[in-house]
């Protein structure tokens, strides 16, 4: 069975999942470490195809509510009601096929979500905004908030997370492991003008001195038998960090489209094993 996230999000390596766990299988390692976990696609993958032992961190305040109601086994009730309301008085369908077809419908769909989201509270309109919303701080209706597969896929996923380790912490580069693969897919450096550089979808700033703190843990936990699995954006601060502390590390690039809000572009990306 593979498990989908059912929302878009910023940085998912779900698209290279094959390969990660190709990687992860030839490490021979029983404990798969995610700390900047994100949408959590690729750990839950790889526990409901080989039960393995899972760590994963997320700091991200959409996320942490959702885990949050998900133990309160209440996720998929609010979004079930929230469906309801959205689709009061319009036949229940695809909101894609609405969308691509009934674009004054779609508009109706979009007023309603709006009401919605004012009535509830923080908790579940945050969790909405990340299922039902186009992401960041829009709070329009996304065109693949409604499926039926959707549904299907959301109730497989929110079981899985139950079943895992989740920490919710900011990283602490004086975190030990040992005998693990440890997947490090840290926010990328973007530039933000008058503030500087910053992390996307990272609670805080994520800073040049936060890649030197992200180095020093690396260097701390290889003597514990762990093998580092890194990803980046193409000549990135962090790269240029590995490239100096361990010099003999190849580094392979990963092109693809990538679609995201509804908007395409060419991507690429790196990622270095460090061993």
């Amino acid at each position: 069975m593979k498990i989908y996230k059912v929302f878009s999000y910023m940085g998912n390596k779900g698209k290279l999942y094959k390969e990660i766990k190709e990687i992860f299988e030839k490490s021979q390692k029983g404990k798969f470490v995610d700390l900047f976990a994100g949408g959590m696609e690729v750990p839950a993958n790889l526990y409901v195809d080989k039960g393995i032992d899972i760590f994963m961190n997320v700091k991200d305040t959409k996320i942490e509510y959702l885990l949050k109601l998900n133990k309160e086994n209440r996720v998929l009730e609010i979004f079930e009601k929230a469906v309801a309301e959205v689709y009061k008085n319009i036949p229940l369908n695809s909101t894609r096929i609405i969308y691509n077809t009934d674009k004054i419908t779609f508009k109706k769909l979009k007023e309603n979500y709006l009401e919605v989201i004012k009535k509830v509270n923080e908790e579940e309109r945050e969790v909405l905004l990340l299922l039902g919303g186009v992401g960041g701080k829009s709070k329009s209706l996304s065109s693949n908030f409604y499926s039926e597969q959707k549904i299907k896929r959301l109730k497989d996923y929110l079981e899985v997370l139950k079943k895992l380790d989740i920490k919710t912490e900011f990283f602490n580069e004086k975190w030990q492991f040992s005998d693990s693969f440890i997947f490090l897919d840290p926010p990328y450096l973007l530039e933000t003008g008058m503030e500087g550089k910053k992390g996307f979808n990272y609670e805080g700033d994520w800073t040049e001195k936060d890649d030197i703190r992200l180095i020093e843990f690396i260097k701390d936990n290889l003597n514990r038998n762990n093998i580092f699995m890194v990803f980046g954006s193409l000549n990135n601060n962090l790269q240029k960090l590995i490239k100096m502390n361990f010099p003999r590390v190849k580094f392979e690039i990963k092109k693809y489209k990538r679609s995201f809000f509804g908007c395409s572009s060419e991507r690429a990306e790196w990622y270095c094993i460090i061993q």
